[in-house]
């Protein structure tokens, strides 16, 4: 008998967001990697980046992701995929305010509703 895969509907709209948020930073640092702002190589979740091309698969897999959790449930794998993404962009949130001066408990609601 084949195993049953177990399918994940996105329901919580922070994770949407996320997804979301996550698309366009990676716009704003491969603008930051091409115009020289920072200096690459930058790692994202495993993909080294020098240039906005080298960022192209993680934000057409954050628009994959996106589209299919507004859609569909998904996969197990997808799903993965999509709370890794999601805790990475509320991770750097949560450091950009911390390096802010931000108190921790202010910073740390960034993982609410996660």
């Amino acid at each position: 008998m084949d195993k049953v895969r177990k399918r994940y509907w996105i329901s919580n709209e922070n994770w949407i967001f996320n997804l979301e948020s996550m698309h366009d930073k990676m716009l704003a640092i491969g603008e930051e990697l091409d115009d020289g702002t920072i200096n690459g190589p930058v790692e994202i979740l495993g993909h080294v980046a020098d240039s906005s091309y080298d960022l192209e698969a993680l934000k057409e897999e954050c628009s994959d992701l996106l589209s299919a959790a507004k859609s569909r449930p998904l996969s197990e794998e997808e799903y993965a995929n999509a709370r890794e993404i999601v805790y990475w962009r509320a991770a750097n949130r949560y450091l950009t305010c911390m390096a802010a001066g931000m108190c921790e408990h202010d910073a740390g609601q960034e993982f609410n509703g996660l």
